[in-house]
């Protein structure tokens, strides 16, 4: 077989690229490599199809959150952690507020206690002590006035005293009050209270009554004011065995503070300073000139000149005494329950002014000075704890 050869004498011409025949042929090389692509796949095993079409779903685009939501998370979470501790706070507050409380509470409970155990104590002491010396100082008088009762210059005194107050009544009267009905000079205070205590005018007399055991009832003419002057009234225990009738005197405005000149059942008498403070015992015996037993009418006298208080009964001189607490005040009367309830009657009361020099003449005893016939144990004279009782109370 007669091969070709190329001619080796016969003129070279150049060789020009055909740009469509490179195309083909780049066409050409890309269809090789899908084909060989292609065949590749095919010789690969293939893989079982998915049961569930659409799984697994495709990824999904997450988005970037926004600064300003951040932001708002945030303070979101701080206001929730300020709410929370203001919370703790408030509960932890009410809690130690309210302890506290309690712990003040019970102080303040402790406190009143201790004081209420430590004034019940001091008054009990001094209600032993106020007793105590109270005996002692009935018992030195007693001695006094049984020593006393019968010497010169006590019945010098008696007689002195005695003419004073007849010269001291002779003239008219600057009170003069039947006490049957109440005056608009007068004033007497008039009305009760709920235990049926108080003073009142009934069947043309002044009743004053008290049914509280230990009370006092006052009833005082709240129109007058007297400085020196004798005070005379009369009166009659009607009901309440052992109780105790007499006149004020000197007496503040409030009835806070006065002189009390009583008689009793048993013919017993005294004068008491009261206050509101204490119920001192100045004057405490007995006599004769004061008849006893309910029913009785009996005639009091008090003269009042300056620091002097002479006390009479049924005109006959008692006891004087030097007194300087009181020098001026208002008038009334007044009963005590000591055992029962009293109801007493008051007529006749009258009032004499004096001039402040009409006793200078009679010399003032150094203590309590006693008319003849008047002494008495003074030791074994009641002597009870008092407490005022007003209207109205």
């Amino acid at each position: 077989m007669q091969k070709n050869t190329p001619d080796k004498t016969a003129p070279k011409t150049p060789i020009t690229e055909d740009p469509i025949s490179e195309t083909e042929i780049r066409k050409d090389k890309i269809s090789g490599e899908a084909l060989q692509k292609a065949k590749e796949a095919a010789s690969m095993p293939t893989e079982p199809q998915n049961k569930y079409p659409g799984w697994p779903p495709p990824p999904r685009l997450r988005k970037r959150r926004s600064w300003l939501a951040s932001s708002a998370r945030y303070v979101a979470i701080v206001l929730v952690a300020l709410l929370v501790i203001s919370g703790i706070s408030l509960l932890v507050f009410g809690t130690s507020r309210h302890f506290q409380f309690a712990v003040t509470q019970y102080s303040q409970t402790q406190i009143q206690a201790t004081q209420s155990a430590v004034a019940r104590q001091q008054a009990t002491a001094t209600a032993h002590a106020q007793e105590t010396a109270q005996a002692n100082n009935l018992a030195t008088a007693a001695a006094q006035v049984n020593t006393n009762s019968s010497t010169p210059d006590t019945q010098a005194t008696a007689a002195a005293a005695t003419n004073l107050l007849a010269e001291s009544t002779s003239g008219i009267p600057t009170v003069d009050d039947p006490l049957n009905a109440n005056t608009a000079s007068s004033q007497w205070d008039s009305g009760t209270n709920s235990t049926k205590s108080g003073c009142q005018f009934q069947n043309g007399t002044y009743h004053s009554s008290e049914a509280q055991q230990g009370y006092l009832q006052p009833c005082l003419a709240e129109g007058f004011q007297f400085d020196n002057f004798v005070y005379q009234i009369s009166l009659t225990i009607q009901s309440g065995e052992g109780a105790q009738a007499g006149i004020i005197f000197r007496s503040n405005d409030n009835a806070q503070s006065y002189y009390y000149f009583h008689i009793s059942t048993d013919n017993t008498y005294g004068l008491d300073l009261i206050t509101s403070t204490s119920d001192e015992h100045l004057v405490s015996s007995s006599s004769s000139a004061i008849k006893p037993g309910l029913g009785q009418i009996n005639q009091i006298t008090v003269m009042a000149d300056q620091n002097m208080l002479y006390l009479f009964a049924n005109d006959q001189y008692l006891i004087s005494i030097s007194e300087i607490a009181l020098s001026s005040g208002k008038i009334g009367v007044a009963v005590i329950d000591i055992n029962a309830p009293v109801n007493a009657t008051f007529s006749d009361a009258q009032v004499w002014q004096m001039t402040a020099q009409t006793g200078t003449d009679i010399t003032p005893p150094e203590s309590p000075t006693a008319g003849p016939g008047n002494g008495a144990d003074l030791s074994t004279t009641p002597t009870p704890t008092i407490t005022p009782n007003f209207i109205g109370q």
